[in-house]
């Protein structure tokens, strides 16, 4: 990953292109059988990248430890509350 941002770095260095930090995030997901997990931590542009546990992509719920229980649980509300 750091190889591939470093690569993004010197394209940006070379066109003159800012990455924007603050609109990108990672997440790590964890087998169940790892107990811990060292800590990640990456930059673009000298600037950190959030780590987050879950995020919503495509309207679904993606969490680190791979289950769909957050998921699942935001489907049955939009079907039980449909938004206006």
């Amino acid at each position: 990953m750091r190889k591939l941002l470093a690569i993004c770095d010197g394209y940006a260095s070379d066109y003159d292109i800012l990455f924007n930090a603050q609109k990108s995030k990672f997440i790590v997901f964890v087998s169940p059988k790892r107990r811990f997990l060292v800590s990640c931590v990456f930059y673009i542009g000298c600037n950190l990248i959030e780590n987050v546990s879950s995020y919503v992509r495509l309207w679904h719920v993606i969490t680190a430890p791979l289950n769909d229980l957050d998921d699942i649980f935001t489907q049955k509300e939009q079907l039980c509350w449909p938004s206006e």
